[in-house]
């Protein structure tokens, strides 16, 4: 063989691998997306109140968490960042009752949600939401016969 058909097999070949690589990424990048599909649709349509979203890093049943009552939301409803607050936080877990922490803890606990969404694969929180929700809780934290009040 000369050189001429060296130069040209090597080419080929690169070409291959370049090609089979590319495939690869392609056929990963596939997959990834059908993982975080599953795993949305999990998280939004199997888990109910008080039960465990696993793979998002949720879990009310690690800990003693006060769900919010119907009555209370009915209270908290007309409150700025509400609405928000009940369709993104419902859609992995029940509602926590505001008063589970004092209004300086929430806006690192939405932090800490904000990052389990992340980690699910789950459309993030906006800066706009997640400062809403975060006021929202420190609000409703402080309403009258809240547990725990102040800093």
């Amino acid at each position: 063989m000369n050189r001429a058909t060296w130069v040209v097999l090597l080419a080929v070949l690169s070409v291959a691998v370049v090609g089979w690589r590319l495939h690869e990424r392609r056929a990963a990048a596939r997959q990834a997306a059908v993982d975080r599909s599953l795993l949305r649709e999990w998280a939004l349509t199997k888990t109910a109140v008080g039960r465990s979203a696993p793979l998002a890093g949720i879990s009310f049943e690690r800990r003693d968490i006060r769900m919010l009552s119907e009555n209370r939301q009915n209270e908290l409803s007309d409150l700025p960042g509400f609405r928000p607050y009940q369709h993104r936080c419902a859609g992995c877990h029940g509602l926590p009752d505001p008063t589970q922490h004092r209004p300086a803890e929430w806006p690192g606990v939405v932090d800490r949600m904000g990052g389990h969404m992340k980690q699910a694969g789950l459309f993030p929180l906006s800066a706009e939401q997640r400062r809403g929700i975060a006021e929202f809780l420190q609000t409703a934290s402080k309403t009258p016969g809240s547990p725990r009040t102040g800093p």
